[in-house]
């Protein structure tokens, strides 16, 4: 998620306004009305919000907030939360995986030195890969604490916790891209000759049949991630129904492209983590787990493409022999639940630094107006839910009338 404080649409409603609509609904229609389920009244107490930035602070040594996390903050202030923090996804994704695999425990005596070694360096790529959107997380020890000038006792610490060594992010190679290479396969081949055929232009595709066909798509690499060859049938396109076949090989030679795309953010991400330089033994650290989540990452090609990525940046003959191998440990609610561990952690240690205002939105005159508008907005929506709840009313009123018999409470009532 990026944004910019001067994005809006014609209507002049702003970015932020839509994000604050959205942090509300998730206020009142998921949180506080599960509370209620559970017969907890939600304002007994402080809610803090934990939000999930899926892009990485463009730059991680600033101390100011960068604009997205501004935006972010004022939207939760004018959605009516009082307590809301920020967290970006490759930091989410470090707290969960430490969080299932710590590791503090390096010194165990039934280790040898060499399994030791291993543990300490340790690195963890991680590859979510959405429909629309692709992040890369190299997870290792502390660039800080594997330079020999530290070595005092907070450096040796240091060296049992991951850190992210680097995080990049693709906001257009996704699962999503697939289907658009299929799609624009099937426009040129099959779609064209019957088009041609029937001697008619591209535009007599109409918007629902070419939407239609893009579902299609969608199943057949749905079936192509199982199978190394799938059909699909698409119903009503130009009045027959339009069998699509196609096989995992011939979708692998069409997403060219997209794996280029993939090999160049996967070898900039292990670039920027810097695995060769910053190895306290001055020897390359080796990426023993990928760990993939997101559906893009059940396509069979994606899967090569990652290993073949690690190989090529690795000095090792091959990712095999450097010990990369492709994990499941993570999944689409990892970086959700990091971000709430992750805002556990920040609470802890506000309360040990007595510091209880950390996370309380301040109130500033762009909030105050933002919020203005999110309470007018929520009132017009109220006002137009109770009308359509009273028209509702009516008609059932009416219906019964309808429907009762003469004999009965409204029967006197008909002619």
């Amino acid at each position: 998620m990026e944004l910019s404080s001067s994005s809006s649409d014609a209507g002049g409603v702003s970015v932020t306004s839509v994000l604050a609509m959205l942090m509300r609904h998730i206020r009142t229609a998921q949180v506080e009305s599960t509370l209620q389920r559970l017969s907890i009244p939600h304002d007994s107490y402080e809610l803090e919000y934990n939000i999930l930035l899926s892009a990485a602070p463009t730059n991680s040594s600033s101390s100011s907030p960068s604009t997205t996390t501004t935006l972010l903050l004022d939207a939760a202030y004018a959605a009516g939360l009082s307590r809301a923090r920020v967290v970006d996804t490759a930091t989410a994704y470090q707290v969960c995986y430490q969080r299932k695999y710590p590791t503090n425990n390096n010194n165990d005596d039934n280790d040898d030195d060499a399994e030791k070694k291993n543990k300490k360096n340790k690195v963890v790529m991680v590859v979510d890969m959405g429909k629309t959107q692709t992040t890369v997380v190299v997870l290792g020890p502390n660039k800080k604490t594997n330079e020999k000038e530290d070595d005092n006792e907070e450096a040796t610490t240091g060296n049992n916790t991951m850190t992210v060594r680097s995080s990049i992010r693709s906001k257009t190679l996704g699962a999503g891209s697939v289907d658009l290479r299929l799609y624009q396969h099937f426009m040129e081949n099959e779609i064209a000759a019957a088009l041609l055929k029937k001697k008619n232009t591209a535009s007599s595709l109409s918007n629902k049949s070419q939407h239609r066909l893009l579902e299609g798509c969608k199943k057949l690499k749905h079936l192509l991630s199982q199978l190394p060859e799938g059909q699909v049938t698409v119903e009503n396109i130009m009045d027959v129904d339009l069998k699509l076949s196609l096989s995992a090989k011939v979708l692998q030679e069409l997403c060219q492209p997209e794996a280029e795309e993939l090999k160049r953010l996967l070898g900039r991400a292990l670039s920027e983590a810097d695995l060769v330089n910053n190895a306290e033994d001055e020897e390359e650290l080796i990426v023993s787990s990928i760990e993939i989540t997101g559906g893009g990452c059940r396509i069979p090609w994606v899967k090569e493409t990652i290993l073949e990525a690690v190989a090529a940046k690795t000095t090792t003959d091959s990712a095999a022999a450097a010990g990369a191998v492709l994990s499941y440990s993570l999944d689409d609610t990892s970086a959700a639940l990091g971000a709430a561990v992750w805002g556990e952690e920040q609470q802890d240690n506000d309360n040990d630094d007595d510091d209880e205002a950390a996370a309380v939105l301040e109130e500033t005159e762009t909030r105050q107006a933002l919020r203005s508008f999110e309470e007018k907005l929520t009132e017009f929506d109220q006002n137009f839910q109770d009308k359509a709840d009273l028209m509702n009313r009516i008609e059932a009123h009416i219906l019964e009338l309808r429907a009762a018999k003469h004999d009965r409470k409204y029967g006197k009532l008909l002619p």
